[in-house]
């Protein structure tokens, strides 16, 4: 796995689990951010489903609602550009979660939202030729 930081103050943004049999693509996550390899990395990429998707899936955050993390995953059955952005009740992007090229797979990001209020949120996944959205809460 992997951890994405915010360089300015070295803060956790997110973690992605990255499948073995993929290669680590990087995109534009945001402004001021890295990615680096996870020291807990226990070699697992099991993430309970097949090892080949077969179709584009956004599945639901868990858990949901939540305080101040939340766990999201999808599937892409081909290789293609992917965004996966946060929008806020009032359709506001809040965040940019990955923005780049990924080869097929099972995904996975943590999100942090320490740093929003509480309310509505909904995490958008575009694909070449695919959008799912899905509807996320957030209580403090």
């Amino acid at each position: 796995s992997y951890h994405l930081y915010n360089i300015p103050d070295n803060t956790l943004i997110c973690n992605m689990i990255i499948p073995s049999n993929s290669n680590l693509s990087l995109g534009d996550f945001s402004a001021g951010c890295i990615i680096s390899p996870s020291s807990d990395d226990s070699g697992d990429d099991d993430l309970g489903v097949s090892p080949t998707p077969t179709e584009y899936r956004l599945h639901p955050n868990y858990p949901n609602p939540f305080n101040p993390t939340t766990t999201i995953e999808y599937s892409i059955p081909k290789n293609t550009h992917v965004h996966l952005v946060i929008f806020d009740i009032r359709g506001r992007k809040v965040q940019d979660l990955y923005k780049g090229y990924q080869t097929q797979g099972h995904y996975v990001i943590k999100w942090n939202a320490k740093k929003y209020a509480s309310g509505i949120y909904f995490v958008n996944m575009r694909t070449d030729n695919f959008t799912q959205t899905q509807k996320m809460m957030l209580i403090k």
